[in-house]
């Protein structure tokens, strides 16, 4: 099993196909289309959505105590 890591760690294979792959709009719109993947994807959308959203709502929270 070999590991998947950042570009430029020493030791570790550099994985930049893959990060490639990741921001490619062409993989994003067929992974939206085949019913596997469109579940993945759109549950870690939804995740990283919410993620962003708390720490926004943070943010506003906090300049609003200041």
């Amino acid at each position: 099993m070999t590991d998947i890591a950042a570009p430029g760690r020493p030791g570790r294979p550099a994985a930049g196909w893959l990060v490639r792959l990741a921001g490619s709009r062409r993989f994003h719109r067929v992974a939206a289309r085949v019913p596997g993947l469109r579940r993945i994807a759109r549950a870690e959308g939804e995740a990283i959505f919410d993620l962003v959203a708390g720490f926004c709502q943070s943010q506003i929270l906090m300049a609003l105590v200041d």
